[in-house]
């Protein structure tokens, strides 16, 4: 007997990049799915990882703009690889709950959809999902 398995809810955010170093890039969003605010910020960075966490298995770090100064903006998640090339896992908790973050590169482009209320360490459910991209 098969279990159905259906694709949590998730809002997408569509960012462009706006600028690139060689440590770090700068995303602007350009549009996100839903009216739903507070999710992540307008202007975002994806940066190395630097080892100041005891994280493993990661090269990239999101940082939201919370603050007017980088180095105080909020770390969110580093970037977990997938089995789809340019597909990445996270998390952030919103309001005491997990939520689970998919990050897909596309050139100059990056969606990130947030699957608010949602996280699974369940590596088919993940699986599942992930295939979707």
């Amino acid at each position: 007997m098969s279990t159905v398995f259906k694709i949590p809810d998730y809002y997408s955010h569509f960012y462009l990049l706006t600028h690139s170093v060689k440590s770090y890039n700068i995303f602007e969003i350009i549009n996100q799915s839903t009216k739903v605010t507070n999710l992540l910020t307008e202007v975002l960075r994806i940066e190395d990882f630097r080892g100041f966490s005891k994280a493993k298995g990661i090269d990239k770090y999101l940082r939201l703009r919370t603050t007017s100064n980088w180095a105080t903006s909020e770390k969110v998640t580093g970037l977990r690889p997938t089995f789809k090339q340019n597909v990445f896992f996270g998390d952030r908790v919103f309001n005491g709950k997990r939520s689970l973050l998919v990050f897909v590169f596309n050139d100059n482009q990056l969606k990130i959809d947030v699957y608010r209320s949602f996280y699974t360490r369940n590596q088919t459910i993940l699986n599942r999902i992930i295939e979707q991209y």
